[in-house]
């Protein structure tokens, strides 16, 4: 569909506009330090259509638009007339429109006039002026654009008026060449995706354009927002329009024609007792269909809702956990009972996992009963990074020794989808065929299985979201570090849907530690967690930190001299682990 619409001249002419919005940008002046700033900027890539690496999301977005609307430029070309000196580099502007001797400059400052926190002011401010300097007596030759205007929604109307204003021609590239790069670029596919993922929530919420505009305009993006909704309409109209020539009906208009029926009593409802499971992952038009089938049968009608709101984790599909947290004032009297009983994990598990959903004010306070109570911790972190790292094998050891040839079950989870196809599903593979061929008898035979209990789709590694409701004698969480795509993660889908979505809690990363807690309580006996030992999990560090029954298991230190590192080594009898400062320290561990 979006296919056919491109071949209209008015929705090709928002194509471009939109594909200069291809990176969901934070700008500079949104981060509290210079790494978390260039963790970003490094790990996002912003890459112009030309294929350009820029040094800021915002550049790219400059270099986006000037490209798409058939202006000629280079990027950082060096100044030509610039002098030279010892102690500075050659002087490169942003961009240069070579046709029209014009030059962009983008600068890091807000709307006083200040730099981020982490750049020095002083010296940007007098590196800025030399620049400037530059200029004198031919200012024309200079356009200035600044973070706030991105933070504010003026940057590019400001940027074209500005050209315009110095007789640059604008030649908006319509057509084949723009769409064939978005294409190149995986961005058309990626576009529809998003479309269709948007279209889903508002057929579920029943918003109008009316307020989804309203909503946009307080967007962190509101360009970037208007665009979207401009093409979104007009998919919008074509989708319905579609279904109703074929007099078919999708799954979110059989929810709402469903409760629509209920509440105007075209369906007359034989239902007295309702019960709702997984209350927590409702969803706003689910809701309205469970209120009409109570309200028809009132006042002999009960509703039974089951749900735990430490585990909502479905926000991106169209749950609304403000139904279950306002479950009276939509459903009217209400009485709530505690399953505090779980018959899964042990004490040790349920105290380190409770006190960290509930450092959010905002989850319903419990207090969980355990399967069973221990003294010795069940929570591990286990750091990784180093070449010579081997976290997998050393969590098999310990599990080993835990269950003693007993057969166990192992659950691998990983917060991406992705995560399947990177080093550690690989990495597992091997280790997993490594112990297989060493052949070591108290290896369990349930992890040796383990590579083979695959799921459907024959993932080794599956996410915490695929596995809600599962559990495992023990859990290894791998890919637990601070980063964008790291968990907790710092980019949550693209910011465009928070238009239409239910509003997200304000407690930060609230989603994400549900998910985390979520990944914890699968495991019956022990939790492992993986996780980087130059840039771990913020979470992790806050476990470490805060919590007596979670235990850090350094696997290369040696336990014996405290100084030295266990490292692999060969001998009469094969390999084995032996400290670095050999022969002072002889302490060894079997592989």
């Amino acid at each position: 569909m979006v296919q056919d619409e491109a071949q209209h001249p008015a929705f090709a002419m928002e194509m471009t506009r939109w594909a200069s919005y291809l990176t969901t940008t934070r700008t500079i002046l949104d981060f509290p330090d210079l790494a978390s700033y260039e963790r970003y900027v490094r790990e996002v890539e912003p890459r112009t259509l030309k294929g350009e690496l820029v040094r800021s999301c915002e550049e790219c977005e400059i270099g986006n638009f000037i490209y798409l609307n058939g202006i000629n430029y280079e990027y950082e070309a060096r100044h030509p007339t610039a002098p030279t000196a010892s102690d500075r580099e050659p002087y490169q502007p942003d961009f240069f429109l070579k046709d029209y001797d014009i030059f962009i400059e983008h600068w890091a400052l807000d709307e006083h006039g200040r730099t981020p926190p982490f750049i020095d002011q002083a010296k940007y401010t007098k590196d800025m002026e030399w620049k400037r300097a530059q200029y004198d007596g031919e200012k024309r030759k200079l356009v200035e654009t600044y973070s706030y205007e991105k933070r504010n929604g003026t940057l590019l109307r400001k940027l074209e008026d500005n050209l315009k204003n110095r007789g640059v021609r604008f030649q908006p590239r319509v057509g084949e060449d723009p769409l064939q790069r978005l294409r190149e670029l995986g961005q058309i596919d990626r576009f529809s995706k998003l479309l269709c993922t948007f279209l889903g929530h508002v057929k579920s919420s029943q918003h109008s354009m009316e307020w989804l505009h309203e909503r946009a305009a307080s967007s962190p993006d509101v360009e970037r927002a208007r665009s979207f909704l401009i093409l979104f309409e007009r998919v919008y109209e074509r989708y319905n329009q579609y279904l109703e020539e074929r007099g078919e009906i999708d799954f979110h208009d059989m929810v709402n024609k469903a409760a629509e029926y209920a509440t105007s009593g075209r369906f007359n409802s034989p239902y007295r007792f309702i019960v709702v499971d997984e209350f927590q992952d409702i969803s706003r038009s689910l809701a309205r269909l469970v209120l009409a089938l109570v309200n028809q049968r009132k006042p002999e009608a009960r509703l039974f809702c089951v749900g735990d709101d430490w585990q909502a984790i479905y926000r991106f599909a169209g749950a609304d956990l403000s139904v279950m947290q306002s479950m009276e004032e939509i459903f009217g009297h209400t009485k709530r009972l505690f399953l505090a009983k779980t018959f899964r994990f042990n004490s040790a598990i349920a105290q380190v996992s409770s006190k960290f959903i509930l450092k959010n004010e905002a989850q319903i306070k419990k207090q969980v009963v355990p399967a069973s109570v221990v003294s010795e911790p069940c929570v591990f972190v286990i750091p990784a990074g180093s070449p010579s790292s081997r976290p997998l094998r050393t969590i098999f050891r310990i599990i080993a020794e835990k269950v003693k040839g007993s057969r166990c079950e192992v659950l691998v989870l990983s917060r991406y989808s992705q995560f399947k196809t990177m080093s550690t599903a690989g990495y597992l593979n091997e280790e997993l065929n490594w112990w297989k061929e060493q052949g070591k008898s108290e290896y369990p035979n349930g992890i040796v299985r383990c590579d083979t209990r695959k799921n459907h789709r024959g993932e080794v590694v599956r996410t915490i979201h695929s596995v809600k409701g599962l559990e495992a004698d023990f859990v290894i969480v791998v890919g637990l570090c601070h980063r964008l795509y790291g968990f907790p993660c710092e980019i949550m889908g693209d910011p465009i849907i928070d238009i239409v979505l239910a509003k997200s809690d304000p407690f930060p990363h609230a989603e994400e530690r549900r998910l985390f807690y979520v990944a914890l309580t699968r495991a019956k006996k022990a939790a492992f967690l993986v996780t980087d030992s130059k840039n771990p999990s913020t979470f992790v560090s806050e476990l470490e930190s805060e919590d007596h029954l979670v235990q850090r298991i350094d696997e290369a230190q040696c336990s014996e001299c405290r100084e030295g590192v266990l490292v692999p080594r060969k001998g009469p009898h094969g390999e084995f682990l032996g400290c670095s400062n050999y022969p002072a320290c002889r302490n060894t561990k079997p592989i």
